[in-house]
């Protein structure tokens, strides 16, 4: 046993190295198991958020019950991945919502006939529909931003009525803008009765053409109220002034010349006065033209001829060609124009004499 000693000790090193480093390779094999499958979920979990963090939001992780708390932290994120998308599903929607509107509105505004003038609460223009740039005359890239007392000064009271009342605001403004001159019906109202700082909306109609309508029509009533009041008695004064000068103007031999004037001017007068209804009644029934072929030359001399008889003292020259000139319309309207004309400039010379 001695003499063996050494081999004996050899043979057990080698024996305790080898189980040594067995016992050592098996503890580090159960180790990397362990830690893989300790570290497994918390892999999973980082690779799907690296991927939702990309935008995909369909990552779901794989779940084992065996994993214990890591398994329900996976199960909060696969909730929390489904909570996401559905906002995002429903913030596209929203999206896509809104969107729609907002084309609609442009097209509606763009469409609409009246003008439309967004405020914000700072009395800055915000939005300008294509009528109310034709209104104003000038485009929206210009006045966006501006404060609307300084575009337009007209609305500035009503402004400030619609801040001091949250009620709808009306009213009529005359707009001069490329020297003509528009007559508009304003609206205001809010955009949000309960915030703060909320803008306001101007509705602009132009009425011009209906105002013109409507004056020309009480015109025309006042006109048919006129001839209707004046004529009445006008056909019985001048047929007693004619009959007055028919039986008593050969009979009279005193003061004969003083009678015939008198009667001629109450006849003469009375004509006046029933030329000056019968254009009112013309300016009230709006007469049709009658069309049918006249002639110019004709219609000319007959207009000079009144005029000339009835201002002597004014000599009238023409130019014009002496053979007929025929066109097309209403002859009796036309020698109304033509009559009007010369008669203006007749008065128009005598006034200056």
């Amino acid at each position: 046993l001695e003499a063996r000693r050494l081999g004996v000790q050899i043979a057990f090193a080698l024996m305790y190295t080898v189980i040594a480093l067995t016992v050592l390779m098996s503890a580090v094999w159960m180790g990397f198991n362990f830690a893989n499958r300790l570290v497994a979920p918390i892999r999973r979990l980082i690779a799907a958020a690296n991927l939702v963090s990309t935008g995909n939001l369909q990552v779901q992780v794989p779940v084992q019950r065996s994993e214990g708390d890591l398994a329900q932290l996976g199960e909060t994120f696969n909730k929390m991945t489904h909570e996401l998308r559905t906002q995002h599903d429903d913030i596209v929607r929203a999206r896509d919502l809104i969107d729609s509107r907002r084309r609609f509105m442009e097209a509606v505004l763009a469409g609409a006939s009246a003008g439309v003038i967004g405020v914000d609460g700072e009395g800055r223009i915000s939005i300008l529909n294509r009528s109310a740039e034709e209104l104003i005359a000038s485009n929206e890239a210009e006045l966006l931003g501006q404060p609307l007392a300084e575009v337009l000064p007209e609305l500035a009271s009503m402004l400030a009525s619609a801040r001091s009342s949250q009620r709808l605001i009306q009213g009529q403004v005359s707009i001069n803008r490329g020297g003509r001159e528009r007559t508009v019906s304003v609206r205001v109202t809010t955009e949000q009765a309960n915030a703060p700082e909320h803008g306001y909306v101007f509705t602009l109609d132009d009425i011009t053409e209906l105002v013109d309508a409507q004056r020309t029509s009480a015109w025309a009533d006042i006109a048919r109220r006129i001839a209707h009041e004046i004529k009445n008695p006008l056909t019985p004064i001048q047929l007693s002034a004619e009959r007055l000068r028919r039986k008593y103007g050969r009979v009279l031999t005193t003061d004969r010349a003083v009678f015939e004037q008198c009667t001629d001017t109450i006849v003469r007068q009375v004509g006046d006065i029933g030329r000056m209804v019968d254009e009112f009644s013309s300016f009230a029934r709006m007469p049709t033209p009658v069309m049918k072929r006249e002639n110019a030359q004709e219609l000319l001399q007959q207009a000079l001829f009144l005029q000339r008889v009835a201002n002597p003292a004014i000599t009238f020259t023409t130019d014009a060609p002496k053979e007929p000139v025929h066109f097309e319309g209403d002859g009796r309207l036309i020698s109304q124009a033509l009559t009007n004309v010369l008669k203006n400039a007749g008065e128009g010379i005598a006034a200056r004499i």
